[in-house]
């Protein structure tokens, strides 16, 4: 039984050390981000170790794992592309940033873009919707006015939006 293990233990390091530059390659190109890459990738290794048994030779190695990460990338793009709605949904609804957000989908879902915002905004967004501070509380820890706020939220979601809307990350 040792043994076994082994030999499958081994396959699959020989696997992963001959297929995983071109694995991660792929999903790079495919999503556009070192992280989501990553993450494809070990996806499509699980895949793969998976599925390895009810592998039928009819066609090379190469091209099945290929065809795993093409597979794994279109699933990634299409999760994204629902996430960038929901994300649109929020922004639509939430237009000046309102002084509220309690939802924790809505929490989850602001999370998501506020890498899309310079340092300062990050953190007058992080104030406003997870530690659930009204404008005039945020405006007041910055030291800036209401309308400052405001404005600086209308930006950052005109940006967000913009990007979202057109696809890029």
């Amino acid at each position: 039984m040792r043994n076994a293990t082994e030999s499958k233990e081994r396959k699959w390091a020989d696997l992963y050390k001959k297929h995983g530059q071109m694995v991660y390659n792929a999903s790079l190109k495919g999503t556009q981000s070192k992280q989501a890459a990553e993450d494809v990738s070990q996806q499509v290794f699980m895949n793969v170790f998976r599925h390895l048994e009810g592998f039928r030779n009819q066609c090379q190695m190469k091209t099945w794992v290929y065809r795993i990460t093409l597979n794994e990338c279109y699933q990634y793009r299409e999760r994204n592309r629902r996430e960038n709605r929901k994300v649109q949904a929020f922004l639509a609804d939430h237009p000046e940033g309102k002084d509220e957000a309690k939802d924790w989908d809505d929490k989850i879902l602001v999370g998501r873009v506020l890498d899309l915002a310079d340092t300062q905004t990050q953190k007058m967004l992080e104030m406003m919707f997870y530690k659930d501070l009204t404008h005039e509380q945020t405006a007041a820890s910055f030291g800036v006015s209401r309308v400052t706020i405001t404005k600086r939220l209308e930006k950052f979601r005109n940006s967000t939006v913009a990007v979202l809307g057109s696809g890029e990350k």
